[in-house]
């Protein structure tokens, strides 16, 4: 792909002079970070074809302020928040029979890291990070595709299991978790986060787009922490059971304001606006 051709796919779209919505999910595609070609005209195009949308939907209202910032203003904006993703991944599952089924022992907080490994959100940092942490703190639970590339060393307390998990397997991991982590820096909407909340887990994050509404009040803000992920990473393994259970509390408050069959007449009175004018 060039520069060339993208510009007319750009035209080539305009001249339709139909009314375009975008559902932002990111701010850039996962898989070009960096400063090369690719990553280029990555930008070139999403900024190109935002500039194309006469609206916008997003998932939370704090994704808002970083899409205006990288692109401008839009003054037509949906927000249309993710319902539980507990229909996705199959019933929530007690603690105890999550941790027998993946061989986790009861007595030791687990935070987990789960999710496809991409060039913006993969678990090296993490696992580099908690292998400098005392092993009898607890475990790191690594799962998704691609993960065990981006690894080259671990302690013995952090199990890693590259590739493909099945929904059920995945589910079995959310449930046996006290925290589920996810540091990418600049993460617009974060499917895993809101999994997180329908699943009453706790996450690390960074206080950045859909993060700050869907996880308020149940999350530790890794660039709030003086010490960044490692302070983060130690706080929920030294945090204490009633400080734990108000953040899960949190965990339920996100998920009950947060219901799919709201986001449909978010999106509709978007269109209907469009249509009018």
């Amino acid at each position: 792909i060039t520069l060339g051709r993208m510009r007319r796919w750009i035209n080539a779209i305009k001249k339709t002079n139909l009314p375009i919505v975008w559902q932002v999910h990111d701010l850039y595609s996962h898989h070009y970070a960096g400063d090369g070609s690719s990553a280029f005209l990555d930008k070139e195009f999403h900024r190109a074809f935002y500039g194309l949308s006469a609206g916008i939907v997003v998932h939370e209202k704090s994704c808002i302020a970083p899409i205006e910032m990288e692109y401008g203003p839009k003054s037509l904006v949906g927000i249309a928040r993710l319902g539980s993703y507990v229909g996705v991944y199959g019933p929530k599952i007690d603690k105890a029979t999550a941790r027998e089924r993946l061989g986790l022992p009861d007595d030791v907080r687990v935070i987990a890291y789960v999710g496809t490994a991409r060039p913006n959100r993969n678990p090296s940092i993490v696992v580099d990070t908690f292998s400098s942490i005392d092993a009898e703190r607890g475990f790191l639970y690594v799962a998704g595709m691609g993960v065990g590339s981006y690894i080259k060393q671990r302690a013995e307390n952090i199990v890693v299991e590259d590739g493909y998990v099945q929904p059920d397997r995945l589910r079995d991991i959310f449930c046996a978790a006290d925290f589920i982590v996810n540091d990418g820096r600049k993460y617009l909407t974060s499917a895993v986060v809101r999994t997180a909340m329908s699943y009453g887990v706790p996450v690390i994050v960074y206080r950045y787009g859909s993060s700050i509404d869907m996880a308020a009040g149940a999350a530790i803000y890794i660039d709030d922490v003086a010490g960044g992920l490692e302070a983060a990473l130690r706080i929920a393994l030294d945090m204490k059971d009633e400080q734990l259970e108000s953040l899960r509390r949190g965990t339920q408050e996100r998920d009950a304001e947060r219901k799919w069959d709201a986001a449909g007449p978010a999106c509709a009175e978007l269109y209907r606006v469009l249509c009018e004018h």
